[in-house]
Parts: C-alpha cells; sequence; structure tokens
C-alpha cells in the first residue's frame, strides 16, 4: 500500500511543479512564495476584499488616523495614470487590474534627468491600522494586461511599526525573481514561455500562522522593476543591494512596475490545508503534517487542519481534500531543471522511507 500512495504524492509533486509553483526564499523565519499566470486575472480568485487595509484608500484630515498616507521619498504617479480609482484605491479595492493603466506606477529617473536614480523607491505608502492587529500573510498582485514584460516583476521593502508609528522595523526586501529574469512576449525565455501576464507574491513566517503581532502602521516602498525593452528585472541599486548584500551586475531598474493589489491577511485567513503558511497547498504542507504527527498543539495551530488540537489522520485527509488549493492551476510557468532533479529526490527517498510511528499510507 505504501508504494501506491508514493506514487500518488509523487505524481502530486510532478503536477504542482510543471504548474510552477516556485521554491520559497527566506529570510530566517520570513519568507516568500511566488507565482506567476499568463493571464491577468489569473490570480482574481485569491483577492480578499476584508484584509486589514480593505477601505483604508484616501489620507484622513488627521494626521495618524486609520487610512494610507503617500511618505517622503514617494514619487508620485506615471503621468499616464491619471484615473483616480487607478492610483491609491486601486491597492486596497480587491479587483485586481481592472483596467490597463491600473496600480501604474511612476519611472525611476533623477529629477530633470534621464538617469535611473539608484535605489530611490518609486511609491512609498504607509497603513494606519484602525487597531494593533496579527498579521498572517501579506499578498501583492502586480501585472500588465497590455504587455507581457518586465514590468509584471515585483519588488518591495516592508516596514513595520507597533507602536503607533514612533518607530519602526524592517520585515524584509522581497523581489518576486531573481534579477536577470527576462518575461517577454516578443522573445520567450524559460521559466517564462510562455510569456506571463500576473505575479503573486506571498509574505509569510514559515514556522507560524502569525507573521506579525501587534501591529499599528505598514510601510510599503516598490522599486522599478524593469532596465531595458527586453522584459529583464533588475533590482533598482548600482552596485550591492543593501538589503541582500548581492550585486546583480545589471544597471538599475527604472521601469516601474503596476501594483494591483496590497492584501494584509489576518492568520484566520488563510487557506485550509496550507500547514506552511505559504498560499498553496502542495507537498510542503505534507511535510509539515508529516514531522509532526502524533504531536498535541493549540487548535488550528500547525498541521492542525481540523482543529482538535491534535496532528493526526484528520489533519492528512484535509490536506489531501485541499491540495492544489489557492489557484496554484493559474500558474503555468516551466520547471526549473533543478526544481525536477529535486522532485526525483525526494520521490526516490520515499519509495524507500518506513510510515513513521506505526501510520500505514494509503
Amino acid at each position: 500500500m505504501q508504494h501506491h500512495w508514493t506514487h500518488r504524492l509523487c505524481t502530486l509533486l510532478a503536477f504542482s511543479t510543471l504548474l510552477g509553483v516556485q521554491v520559497s526564499s527566506t529570510l530566517g523565519a520570513v519568507s516568500q512564495a511566488t507565482q506567476h499566470a499568463p493571464t491577468f486575472d489569473g490570480f482574481d480568485n485569491l483577492l480578499s476584499s476584508s484584509d486589514l487595509i480593505q477601505g483604508l484608500n484616501a489620507e484622513p484630515p488627521n494626521f495618524g488616523d486609520p487610512g494610507v498616507y503617500e511618505n517622503p521619498g514617494d514619487l508620485g504617479w506615471h503621468p499616464a495614470n491619471t484615473n483616480p480609482d487607478d492610483l491609491l484605491p486601486a491597492f486596497t479595492d480587491g479587483l485586481g487590474g481592472v483596467r490597463n493603466l491600473t496600480g501604474l506606477l511612476n519611472e525611476n529617473f533623477i529629477v530633470g534627468g534621464n538617469m535611473p536614480e539608484s535605489g530611490a523607491p518609486v511609491k512609498v505608502v504607509e497603513y494606519v491600522l484602525a487597531e494593533p492587529s496579527d498579521i498572517g500573510k501579506i499578498n501583492i498582485l502586480s501585472g500588465n494586461r497590455v504587455n507581457s514584460d518586465g514590468r509584471i516583476f515585483m519588488s518591495a521593502s516592508i516596514l513595520y511599526s507597533t507602536n503607533d508609528g514612533a518607530t519602526f522595523q524592517e520585515l524584509g526586501y522581497f523581489q518576486s525573481d531573481p534579477s536577470g529574469s527576462i518575461n517577454s512576449s516578443a522573445s520567450p525565455v524559460s521559466p517564462f514561455d510562455p510569456a506571463q501576464a500576473a505575479t503573486f507574491v506571498s509574505i509569510f513566517d514559515d514556522a507560524s500562522s502569525t507573521l506579525l503581532s501587534g501591529v499599528t502602521n505598514l510601510e510599503f516602498s516598490f522599486y522599478a522593476v524593469d532596465n531595458d525593452d527586453t522584459g529583464q528585472l533588475a533590482d533598482p541599486f548600482d552596485g550591492l543591494n543593501p538589503f541582500t548584500g548581492e550585486d546583480d551586475a545589471l544597471s538599475p531598474a527604472f521601469k516601474s512596475p503596476l501594483i494591483w493589489e496590497i492584501d494584509v491577511l489576518a492568520p484566520s485567513e488563510g487557506t485550509v490545508g496550507d500547514y506552511n503558511n505559504d498560499g498553496l497547498v502542495n507537498a510542503a504542507d505534507y511535510t509539515v503534517w508529516r514531522d509532526t504527527f502524533g504531536d498535541t498543539v493549540p487548535a488550528g495551530s500547525g498541521a492542525d487542519g481540523s482543529g482538535n488540537g491534535s496532528i493526526d489522520l484528520a489533519d492528512y485527509n484535509t490536506w489531501v481534500s485541499n491540495y492544489g488549493a489557492s489557484g496554484v492551476a493559474a500558474a503555468t510557468a516551466a520547471p526549473e531543471p533543478a526544481a525536477c532533479l529535486l522532485l526525483a529526490t525526494f520521490c526516490g527517498a520515499l519509495a524507500v522511507r518506513r510510515p513513521r510511528r506505526g501510520l500505514r499510507l494509503y
């Protein structure tokens, strides 16, 4: 029986790999998962209309009141983006890329010049929450309805405060894909072949259902992503990226993304069966369940999908019944060779693994 179950899991793993699920990058316990879709509306089913910043779409009359503020350093909006609904309201309306210019940020040029300004964010927005809140996940959707090009990528740094903005701490710098990645409908390059139209980035804690606790303020600094007409992603820094300590050897990006949605989700808003909180229900969640099988945990935490406070077969069944949730089927990027090798190695290891703690796998 174990052999048949192993074959089934490997089939599921292969399926998720072919659908373009990318390996998460990790900064300590803070991780990100990136998905791409060939259509601009490929992730609309993942958008929230009830998250913690829903409706915070304008600067309030009194400084410090709940709302959104364009902070110092913000470069405004692209001159072509003039519809008020495509500006700040677009980030929190739960609708995605409604129009061609929705969420189009400004370009990154030195004022009065034609050269990129190294390291300068193009949009700096701060959300003041209605009350101190725990955050389970942050999702950011970007894309391009008109052209499949480098504007679909996303890079941002995120700060947070737990004392009403008196001081801020760094959550991290998040770049949707490695510098040098090319998304171009004219000259598709693997793994972006066919060219992609939308990018969905999830930021979460890989060891907990809670990413941040008691947050009062969140500041997002978005950067330019594309530095030429080939659709090539570059970071915005000339030389070393101060966040990563690496030099991508590319000139600073100056073309800005189109940010379609920012969702800040409470811990309870996760997907059933998503035991590692990366926005996907896949083989990685089985690993969390397997490694904690038999443990007693706070109800609903970790791999306790049934909510009974124990990691048991009911939680395995929850994982199976929700496998593939969170819109994974919308992503179509081809798997990289390293991912296929990892898949083969993992499946081979499963074939010889004995069930743990007397558990029978069906």
